[in-house]
């Protein structure tokens, strides 16, 4: 059972993130929905931007530049931010400052606060950090890897959607210290994983029934995958190829890795390292065959599998990009802050078909 109810904010709602957050906060038992801010949709229900929700909820988006952050003073409060990349580092840390003495736990759906370094910041965002002194103070939010961290933070920084996939399927052989050569990674994922503002290369007319790469070797979720390998035990100077794809669906990300080892291991000794590091995983399930993302679009569950041929090791893992790469993520995290049981209010499986 949850304690006492936080209420929460969702700052750069009118997305498709902050769309799924809302959804979610609705429906938990710990969170109640304060306010729901969008300058792009401020004075309009809830209900008739999102008919999916106009029988959850009577509120209306508010202005983001008008939201009286005082209000927070009293009470339990839950900040989720999904505010872009850029926009977040600036906007943020007056907020944070306003905040500090407040009973306000902040978790940031941006990159802007996932990596530890500047210059690693600015040469995957592509701009300097303007925000450099908060980053110390947020702790990068993947359960399954910093679950005690997560625990007693205030601040948390949500992982990428890639990231989490990929770091779900290599974690394990990282903390058991198995000897890895080679690490090659690649993630399918859907359109919506683009946000809402269609683009030329995202736009999903452009991309049904197509197929391509993009940022090969530069994606900005690179160094976030190469962070927890080593958070986790993994070796610093380890080559890690990764290779975003864009694929002709709406939602999910299916990520495999191949990794090459230093020597053969038994395919049961693969899966008891996986069965021992996920064990205390509420969101993570280790299937006998390929996952699929039919069956954890909708959910926050990430499915994974381990497949051993000598010296060569094929993981996958699928996971729903909005919501265990985004979303239902931040919503974990936030039962983790609040002492409350860690799948609280996501316990919900995919639908089907």
């Amino acid at each position: 059972m949850a304690g006492p109810e936080s209420r929460a904010v969702v700052w750069g709602a009118g997305g498709f993130v902050g769309a799924e957050l809302l959804r979610l906060i609705l429906g938990h038992p710990g969170l109640q929905l304060a306010a729901a801010l969008s300058d792009t949709h401020a004075g309009r229900p809830v209900g008739e931007v999102l008919p999916q929700l106009a029988s959850s909820t009577r509120l209306s988006f508010e202005s983001e530049r008008n939201w009286d952050w005082r209000r927070h003073e009293e009470g339990s409060w839950t900040l989720f931010a999904c505010l872009p990349h850029g926009t977040t580092l600036r906007a943020l840390p007056p907020v944070l400052q306003l905040l500090q003495q407040s009973d306000t736990t902040v978790i940031d759906l941006s990159g802007d606060f996932r990596l530890q370094d500047a210059a690693v910041y600015a040469r995957y965002y592509g701009e300097e950090h303007a925000s450099v002194e908060w980053l110390p103070h947020f702790v990068y939010g993947l359960p399954e890897l910093n679950w005690e961290r997560i625990r007693v933070s205030r601040r948390i920084s949500n992982p990428g959607c890639f990231a989490t996939g990929a770091q779900l399927a290599v974690l394990p052989l990282a903390a058991a210290g198995l000897p890895v050569e080679f690490l090659a990674l690649d993630g399918k994922t859907g359109s919506s994983g683009a946000g809402v503002q269609p683009r030329p290369t995202t736009h999903h007319p452009l991309r049904s029934g197509n197929f391509r790469a993009y940022k090969v070797g530069r994606h900005q979720h690179l160094p976030e995958i190469r962070a927890g390998w080593v958070a986790a035990g993994g070796r610093e100077d380890l080559e890690i190829s990764f290779v975003p794809q864009m694929a002709p669906m709406v939602r999910g990300i299916f990520t495999t890795a191949h990794v090459k080892l230093a020597e053969p291991v038994p395919q049961s000794e693969i899966r008891q390292i996986y069965q021992d590091y996920y064990a205390q995983a509420p969101m993570v399930r280790l299937l006998d065959d390929s996952p699929a993302l039919f069956e954890v679009r909708g959910s926050n569950r990430c499915d994974l599998s381990v497949h051993v041929e000598g010296r060569c090791l094929v993981v996958c893992t699928a996971i729903d990009n909005l919501l265990k790469g985004a979303a239902g993520q931040a919503i974990q995290n936030a039962n983790l802050t609040q002492g409350w049981e860690e799948a609280m209010g996501l316990t919900a499986p995919a639908p089907w078909p």
